[in-house]
């Protein structure tokens, strides 16, 4: 007994359990414990403590109960920390790596940018506001993004164009997309006339009016390359419809409006909260 807690301390394990539930691992085996209104807990006074196997709580099958179980101190979820785990520190703070990410997004709607030098006219037929962009000026808009602090540094950025055309083609057709973008730090000169190189994605239409008339689609990925990505940098991001199909790889040969209702925007996140 220390401090009125009554307790087991178990120097070095050296019994085998054999029951079929268990295998050959050592360790300590609680049964089935009833201390009444009084709380039990296992405590490691020094270096990790593992558990491998199925943890089982008042005899029920693998089950924790949402109130049974309290980690102090730091502690990792996963592979053990090896590459693709969750840490948790002793504040709380949450951090991920390897495959434990989050993808998060960011959208934008139209009344929520600028309309570039040559920009799409301001539909709302629908009553809904949208971008206009026509068949034959290269229109655009403007978007300065601040990345979250959550960001998983060098992460995936990702954009995707959501849109629809009022009627829809008899045969084959497409819509192309560009992006322009400049990753800013604190301290570089707020610049876009250099540095930027398109990004071209080309969405193939679906056939067929008037039963696919306004069928919502929404590009392929439009992938930033995200070396020194930093939270905290700011993005500065034109998006554009090649309607003259000039860009490399550009397939666009729709003769009518594709009317963006959203830019959705979407990015890796390792971590929750804030370290202390």
């Amino acid at each position: 007994q220390r401090d009125n807690i009554k307790y087991i301390k178990v120097d070095t394990p050296n019994w085998n359990d054999s029951r079929t539930d268990v295998g050959t691992e050592y360790g300590l085996w609680l049964p089935d414990i009833t201390f009444g209104d009084i709380s039990w807990s296992i405590y490691s006074l020094g270096g990790p403590m593992s558990h491998l196997g199925n943890a089982r709580f008042g005899g029920s099958a693998d089950v924790v109960p949402t109130d049974a179980l309290e980690v102090v101190g730091v502690s990792v979820l996963g592979d053990g920390g090896a590459t693709d785990y969750t840490q948790y520190a002793a504040d709380g703070y949450m951090t991920m790596a390897g495959t434990a990410r989050v993808l998060r997004n960011v959208d934008f709607e139209p009344k929520a940018v600028k309309q570039g030098g040559v920009g799409p006219a301001d539909g709302g037929g629908t009553g809904f506001p949208t971008h206009d962009y026509d068949q034959t000026n290269d229109e655009s808009v403007l978007i300065h993004w601040e990345i979250p602090h959550e960001y998983a540094s060098a992460g995936e950025i990702h954009l995707h164009v959501e849109f629809f055309v009022d009627t829809a083609p008899a045969s084959a057709e497409s819509v192309t997309w560009g992006v322009e973008y400049k990753k800013l730090s604190i301290g570089d000169n707020f610049d876009f006339s250099s540095g930027t190189t398109p990004v071209i994605v080309n969405t193939d239409l679906t056939t067929g009016t008037p039963a696919n008339d306004g069928k919502i689609h929404s590009s392929a990925e439009i992938n930033l390359t995200t070396t020194g990505f930093e939270p905290m940098d700011v993005v500065l991001i034109r998006i554009f419809r090649d309607a003259d199909a000039s860009e490399a790889g550009a397939t666009d040969d729709f003769g009518g409006d594709a009317r963006v209702f959203n830019y959705h925007l979407m990015y890796l996140s390792d971590k929750m909260g804030q370290a202390s």
